[in-house]
């Protein structure tokens, strides 16, 4: 096994370099992942167990966010709890948006949440080696996954 330390936010980037983004308003796949490329078993074997500690690492984060937002959004009569980037807006006869202000609710959010995301974290996982992924011929770049293995 093996220790690598990185930011909570290279953590949710590297869930998503294992696992892959799909547009959930699209269902469109942005990004395939690490988990669809053909490796040996032993590799594939290491790689989920990561990717399993990546998405409970993901919800956690994710839990943070969504506390953050009910803390500093207000609640609309649907019961649904929303975090505008703007308010004040001002809009003509046309509908557009002639002024409007940041909200500092907003700003407050994204202060707190991207000082969230700089905290460190170490991640224990199985030894990756550059031999392991001889035979990936990928468009797909993999820059976080990339400080994991090891080029012995």
């Amino acid at each position: 096994m093996q220790n690598t330390t990185l930011q909570l936010g290279q953590i949710l980037q590297l869930e998503a370099e294992v696992n892959g983004v799909v547009n959930t308003q699209t269902g469109e796949v942005v990004s395939k992942g690490l988990m669809k490329e053909v490796l040996k078993f032993k590799t594939k074997y290491w790689l989920m167990q990561l990717a399993e500690d990546l998405v409970e690492e993901k919800k956690k984060i994710e839990a943070v966010r969504d506390q953050l937002v009910k803390e500093l959004g207000q609640e609309d009569e649907t019961g649904a709890i929303s975090l505008p980037v703007f308010i004040n807006e001002v809009k003509d006869e046309e509908g557009k948006v002639v002024s409007r202000e940041v909200n500092p609710k907003f700003v407050d959010f994204q202060e707190k949440f991207n000082e969230l995301l700089t905290e460190n974290k170490e991640l224990t996982h199985g030894k990756f080696l550059l031999e392991d992924f001889d035979l990936v011929e990928s468009a797909e770049v993999y820059p976080v996954f990339f400080k994991l293995i090891s080029a012995e």
